[in-house]
């Protein structure tokens, strides 16, 4: 009985911590305008990127996740793996970023107007809008 309702209690949580794998956040300073990518999964070095490719579809920022890569040294500490890039050829202060991972793709309607960037989730299955 005790097995059985521990395994209940651990089912869900598992499901839940699958459903998000990255958390993501646009911020804007002055002009610039940034994406940050940050995985829920832990490596056991300091400084894991995460290696992406990005590219404009009309007004659509497409950003395929394609992996990690280690740091050249590591420092021993369990952190997550991050991703840090302008946005560049801003056509339009309102946007969507869509975000494709294995065979996952989540859609996101962006409003960088003002300083304050938000996001509106239009199909999510793996992302959250989350600042560190």
């Amino acid at each position: 009985m005790k097995i059985l309702f521990g395994c209940i209690l651990f089912l869900p949580i598992l499901t839940i911590g699958q459903l998000r794998e990255f958390n993501f956040y646009i911020e804007r300073k002055d002009s610039t305008v940034t994406f940050r990518l940050t995985s829920m999964e832990t490596f056991p070095c300091l400084g894991y990127s995460i290696r992406t490719f990005e590219m404009w579809n009309h007004d659509t920022l497409v950003i395929e996740i394609r992996g990690f890569v280690k740091p050249s040294n590591c420092y021993s500490t369990v952190d997550a793996a991050r991703k840090i890039q302008p946005i560049r050829a801003l056509r339009s202060k309102k946007f969507a970023v869509k975000l494709r991972w294995k065979e996952k793709s989540d859609l996101w309607l962006v409003d960088a107007t003002t300083e304050s960037v938000t996001a509106k989730e239009k199909q999510v299955s793996f992302t959250s809008w989350f600042r560190d």
